[in-house]
Parts: structure tokens; sequence; C-alpha cells
């Protein structure tokens, strides 16, 4: 099914990375498949690929450690933080309706209704989720008349409003309801709610306003880094670059995949400069770090190759030291592959050291246990 009428909406939303998540597929699959393509972007931008062993499953599992699972994309936009796009905020919604916050809330409201109001909003986002927009906009406005204090009503028609209407006003009233309605009921997805109502008012040009709603969305949930971002791409627009700048480097020591959306947002070209200096700022730390670890690594190395010598030289049937040649090489493919300007590339490349430090204590103990089998032989 097409998402989007020609000529639409936010231009947030015409490209992204995602491809192929939308309304009409099962929303446990589309969460499978939102973490497969996280992982493949982040793969594809970091471009790594080690031609060890050893450093192909250690770069694997340190990029599995930097994308998110599922249990984060379950907690819809607040988990997926710097993974979340709008071209694919209606199957995020989705989501969000399914993570438990949510469904209890929805459950007190409705316990005190009549039964057919629940059935029908049941009806309502199956229609929905199912991408049958028309029944869903019928189902959803009777709601709206019958069940006045559920605020995901109308954030979900001001969303159909928004991406397959066009009716940004539309839109901007129901969101408007929909923030009056929860705010009284949960921080959080006011500023959920919010954080539409600023798309749509950055939209029509209301950037002004964009960037005080978002605020308003940080003040409630001052964690939601999607709100945090958000802001910070509002300030920009406005050239209010020191405080979008203090904003992002809050938000990549948060999460470092936002490096990565950072780097690749266009509402920040007019303070580029300012983003690339905080961007090396973030690689500071790592950076320092991993040359640490390659100097300990080549002391502790050296080391050991040094003791295999001497006891072969004794005379003690050693085995040759080919697992500390496989080290070296190992650490040498890693120093190689460092890009000392890319946060990401340094992230992994961190860990891969310390998993390579993990074999060089097992060949350490397995020289121990040779050392002692030797002795044994020669007494």
């Amino acid at each position: 099914m097409k998402r989007y009428k020609d000529g639409l909406v936010p231009r947030d939303i015409k490209k992204g990375f995602y491809r192929n998540i939308e309304l009409g597929k099962d929303v446990v699959l589309q969460r499978i498949e939102i973490g497969n393509q996280i992982r493949e972007m982040i793969t594809s931008h970091i471009g790594l690929s080690g031609t060890s062993n050893t450093n192909r499953e250690a770069i694997n599992a340190s990029i599995n450690l930097l994308s998110y699972d599922d249990r984060d994309i379950g907690n819809g936009m607040y988990g997926m933080k710097a993974s979340f796009e709008w071209n694919i905020s209606e199957v995020v919604w989705q989501i969000e309706q399914n993570v438990e916050e949510f469904k209890d809330m929805i459950k007190i409201i409705y316990d005190s209704q009549e039964p057919s109001f629940s059935e029908l909003r049941s009806l309502a986002q199956e229609d929905y989720e199912n991408g049958r927009i028309a029944d869903a906009i019928n189902n959803f406005s009777k709601l709206a008349q019958c069940c006045e204090n559920d605020f995901s009503v109308f954030l979900s028609l001001g969303i159909i409003n928004l991406f397959h209407e066009k009716d940004k006003e539309k839109a901007l009233e129901n969101f408007n309801k929909a923030v009056e309605i929860v705010e009284s009921q949960s921080d959080f997805y006011t500023s959920y709610a919010l954080l539409y109502k600023a798309l749509v008012l950055r939209n029509l040009d209301r950037v002004d306003d964009a960037q005080r709603f978002s605020r308003q969305a940080v003040g409630l949930s001052p964690d939601f880094t999607e709100a945090l971002y958000q802001n910070a791409q509002y300030n920009a627009l406005l050239k209010n670059t020191d405080t979008a700048i203090s904003t992002l480097k809050t938000i990549v020591r948060t999460d470092i995949l936002y490096c990565l959306k950072i780097t690749n947002e266009q509402d920040f070209d007019g303070i580029r400069p300012h983003i690339t200096k905080i961007l090396k700022e973030a690689c500071v730390p790592v950076d320092e770090g991993i040359k640490k670890k390659l100097k300990k690594f080549d002391e502790k190395l050296h080391h050991l190759n040094a003791i295999v010598n001497s006891l072969n030289k004794q005379g003690l049937n050693i085995s040759d030291n080919q697992d500390t040649k496989q080290l070296q090489e190992d650490k040498q493919e890693l120093t190689n592959i460092v890009n000392y300007d890319s946060a990401l590339n340094l992230f992994i490349v961190d860990r891969c050291l310390s998993r390579l430090d993990k074999s060089f204590q097992h060949d350490k103990s397995q020289l121990l246990s040779d050392c002692k089998e030797a002795r044994k032989k020669v007494g």
C-alpha cells in the first residue's frame, strides 16, 4: 500500500533509511525488521569487515551491542532513540500502543466506559494497523464523540490527517486536543503528542512555536532523547547555535548512535562547523582509551612472547607461539582499520580490543598449563 499522497507533508518524511516498514504488516514482525535494518545501517556506515575469525566475530558482536534490541524497539520512540525516523512514525505509533504503560492507561480509561466503546476502539485500531484508513477515520471519529478522555484517539486522527489527508490544520487541531487530554494523565505521552504538534508547526513555517513546544516536551520528559534531538533541530534552524550544540552534546553522551544521525541531518547544515567540533570531541575519550589499550596490549604480548622464547631455550617442550602470532595479526588489523574521526568506528574497535584482550588472557592461561605439563615431563 502507498503510505503517503504525492506532494505531502513534512519534508522530514520524504526520505529515510528504512524500507518496507509500513502499515498493513504484523507489528511484531515490523519490530524484528526494524531491528535488522538498524544493524544493516550501522554496518554500512561503519564499514568494518575484519578478515580474521576473531575480528569478524568481535565486530559483529560489537555492532549488536551498539544497535537496539527487540525490547528497545518494543518501547517505541523512547526506546528507539537515534533510530527513530518520521517516515516510519505511523508504525512506531502502532508499536507504542503495545507498551505496557500505554495499555494500562487505556485500560483505566475504558474500564469506566460502556463495553461497546472499547470494542469500537479495537476496531478502529485494527483498521488503522491494517491500512484501512477510511474505516479507521470513521471509527476514530465516532469514538472521539463518545469517549473524550482517550488522547490516543485524537493523536491517531491527527496522524491520519497529517500523513494521509494532507490537512495540517486539522492535524494540529487534533494534536492540540490530544495534548489537552493527556497532560493530566502522563508526562511522557504529553511529550509524545507535543512532538507531533511541533512537527506540524515546523511544516507550517512556525519554527519558533515548534521549538517552544518541543522544549516543553523535554521539560516534561528530560530523558526522552528524541525530544531533545528534535528540539536541537529547531534551535539549529532558528540559529540558536549555543542551545542546539549544548543539547546535542548531551544527546551524544546518552547514545553514541546519534553521531550518525546528526552527521546526516540537513537541519544542522547551518551550524555544521560546530557539529564537526562536537563529534570530534565525542571521539577524544574513546580515542585515548584505544591508544592506551593498544600500548598495553603490545606490552603484554611482548612479555608473553619473551616467556615462550625463554622456556623453549630451556628445552621445555612448549608448543610454538602461533596463537600469539595470531593475536599480533588481529591487533594489527584493528590498528589498520581504526578511524580516529569516527565515534562509531572507535566504539567498535574499542570493543574488539576488549575481546582481543580476553583472547590474550586465554592464551596466557594455556601457556601456564603447558608449562606445568612440560615441567612434569622434564621432572
